[in-house]
C-alpha cells in the first residue's frame, strides 16, 4: 500500500514539474516563434489559405512585438477583430468557437 501511495505522488509531481517546464518554454519563445505556433494552430483549425496565414502572421508578428503588457487586454480586443477581416465568415464563426474554448480554459485554471 505504501508502495503505491509512493507511486501516486511521485507521478503527480513528475507530472506537475513536466507543466511548469512546459509552461516556462513558452515564456522564453522569440515573437516570431510565439506567432508561427498561433498562425500554425489558427490555420488547422481554421483550414486558412497560404495568404490568409501570411497575413495574419505579418500581422500577428507586428502586434507581438508592439503591444505593452499593461493594456494587452484591450489590444487583445482590437487583434481579434483585425484578424477577423483576414477571414471568411465560416472561419469567424470558428474562430469565435476557438477562441471561446481558449477562454473558458485559462478561466478554469486560474481557478485551481
Amino acid at each position: 500500500m505504501k508502495t503505491v501511495f509512493a507511486l501516486a505522488i511521485t507521478t503527480a509531481l513528475s507530472i506537475s514539474i513536466g507543466q511548469a517546464q512546459e509552461r516556462s518554454n513558452r515564456q522564453h519563445r522569440s515573437p516570431e516563434e510565439q506567432t508561427k505556433i498561433k498562425v500554425e494552430r489558427l490555420a488547422t483549425a481554421l483550414n486558412l489559405q497560404d495568404s490568409q496565414k501570411d497575413s495574419i502572421y505579418n500581422y500577428l508578428l507586428i502586434f507581438q512585438k508592439e503591444t505593452k503588457a499593461e493594456n494587452r487586454r484591450e489590444t487583445w480586443k482590437q487583434r481579434d477583430t483585425k484578424i477577423k477581416t483576414f477571414l471568411t465568415e465560416e472561419q469567424v464563426v470558428k474562430y469565435d468557437s476557438l477562441q471561446n474554448s481558449t477562454q473558458n480554459k485559462r478561466s478554469r485554471q486560474n481557478k485551481t
